[in-house]
């Protein structure tokens, strides 16, 4: 009984993560089907539950404080609120990763996370592939979504408004894709994983090659900066066990950072993508720039309280402008919370982060600066693996914790 139970945790544990990975960038069920998606993660919440019946005290401590900054902050922007599903979404995603948070440690997550990603990229490597040397993916559909066009398949991703002819996998785009696959490259080669050594090079090498796939330009400034904090990592046993594996790991790093810059700059030579939308702002530059910008503005005409999470001016503020998606995570949470919970939430965000790597403070400096150009780039911090951020994870010893049931 003892063993089926703990073979269900094992079970609860991956599907948690895998769950929590694809309610944040799954096209087919995070963007098409979120309340299913959210219901499902309510239920993994409530098998936790039944198995344990707690809530680790620093999780619950924690949901108190976000459930207390949403609360005031609408009350400040009480004349703006718009109640809706939204609001209902958000409940059940900080409850769900309080529950969660409570019950699976950071090592078991992380390791997790790694393989799943593993398996991603290699099914969005044979499907980009197959796709690119003109093979029709199985399922391949075209609808209409909130005024997009989006070509998909549930399995992956392969285009809006046009074949992206760059690998997105299941995700919404290929930029999103490279954030989820940078975090694995941070988690197997500075966190504390279950993956053999040999098996964390195989797992670097696919994740390198898929990236490289995703032709993100923000995906490979984010791959540069956790490389640079895995060379500036401090010697960490339990993550290289032994001297020559350290080594190793440095080699094939610092092989693929020349490999990086290398094609970096050949693909800078032959396309000038970088040149054409930063000089002559061209592209998906200058629409992120215009952006922030605009929401900043905004953001500034309530500093103090912001317009709140749930409003409705700042969509017909930005939408006045010329903007309808703002692709900037940070200028966005200004704009909602205003500076001094905007300020809050950065830090216990960066905070959250930090406990995931022992490393040295130049390398959490630079993995500080990867994360945040994922929220520079896309609008994530209130998709469900950016807020499981905010929380600390089971350390395996949790005392006194607070009783469900």
């Amino acid at each position: 009984m003892a063993l089926s139970k703990d073979k269900l945790q094992k079970g609860l544990d991956l599907f948690a993560t895998l769950w929590i990975i694809l309610s944040t960038g799954s096209l087919t069920l995070c963007i098409f089907n979120m309340k299913f998606t959210m219901f499902v993660l309510l239920g993994i919440a409530f098998v936790y539950i039944i198995l344990h019946p707690q809530i680790g005290r620093k999780q619950f401590n924690t949901l108190l404080g976000v459930l207390g900054v949403v609360l005031l902050n609408s009350i400040l922007n009480i004349k703006f609120l718009e109640l809706n599903s939204d609001i209902v979404i958000l409940l059940i995603q900080l409850f769900s990763i309080a529950i969660i948070t409570s019950n699976i440690t950071r090592k078991t997550f992380t390791t997790n996370y790694c393989r799943v990603l593993f398996w991603l990229c290699i099914l969005s490597l044979v499907c980009f592939l197959t796709s690119e040397i003109g093979i029709s993916l199985p399922g391949t559909r075209e609808i209409w979504f909130k005024n997009k066009f989006y070509i998909y398949t549930f399995y992956h991703t392969l285009g809006r408004w046009y074949i992206f002819h760059r690998n997105a996998g299941i995700f919404w785009e290929s930029p999103a894709f490279a954030i989820f696959i940078n975090i694995a490259v941070a988690f197997v080669l500075l966190a504390d994983v279950s993956i053999p050594p040999k098996k964390r090079m195989v797992y670097f090498i696919v994740y390198s090659i898929t990236l490289f796939s995703t032709l993100a330009i923000t995906g490979y400034i984010e791959f540069f900066l956790v490389l640079m904090a895995i060379v500036f990592q401090k010697r960490n046993r339990k993550t290289f066990q032994k001297e020559k594996e350290e080594k190793s790991t440095r080699y094939l790093v610092g092989l693929v950072v020349f490999v990086v810059i290398v094609v970096f700059l050949v693909r800078e030579n032959s396309t000038h993508m970088i040149r054409d939308k930063i000089v002559h702002r061209q592209g998906s530059f200058s629409e992120r720039s215009n952006d922030t910008l605009q929401a900043i503005r905004i953001g500034l005409e309530r500093p103090l309280t912001g317009f709140g999470l749930f409003n409705t001016y700042t969509d017909k503020a930005l939408n006045a402008v010329n903007v309808t998606d703002n692709s900037n995570s940070f200028s966005a949470m200004l704009m909602y919370l205003g500076i001094p919970f905007f300020l809050a939430y950065s830090w216990q965000f960066l905070w959250g982060i930090r406990q995931y790597f022992n490393s040295s403070i130049v390398s959490i400096l630079f993995l500080c600066g990867t994360f945040i150009v994922f929220l520079n780039s896309e609008q994530i911090a209130k998709m469900t693996l950016f807020l499981f951020f905010l929380f600390p994870l089971c350390s395996g010893n949790e005392e006194k914790p607070h009783k469900i049931i």
